[in-house]
């Protein structure tokens, strides 16, 4: 799933698709906090669709900086890089720890 973000903020496309891309994939996560984290993201998507010129929603780009979407990448990145599955990332909110690895 942390990978899926990554990959749909770095895709260039219309804001319009970045907004449907993101908003299926909070709709798809258990992880609360990814979701948190990406509630701002859908706002600011969704002003970027609305409030821009037409001509400036049409073009497609990337959303790889700035705020909301830096706190998206802090926090998917260390757990693409660790290859954590996100069942365990939810398992360890909920007070689960992996067991220890046989000696």
């Amino acid at each position: 799933m942390y990978g899926k973000v990554i990959s749909s903020l770095n895709e260039v496309k219309p804001s319009s698709k970045h907004l449907t891309d993101i908003t299926k994939i909070v709709n798809q996560t258990e992880d609360d906090d990814l979701k948190k984290l990406l509630t701002p993201v859908i706002i600011a998507l969704t002003e970027h669709s609305t409030l821009s010129t037409p001509l400036v929603r049409k073009q497609p780009r990337n959303f790889i900086s700035g705020a909301p979407f830096d706190a998206v990448y802090r926090y998917c990145l260390p757990k693409i890089q660790a290859r954590i599955p996100e069942w365990q990332v939810i398992a360890r909110q909920e007070g689960w720890t992996p067991p220890p690895e046989p000696e």
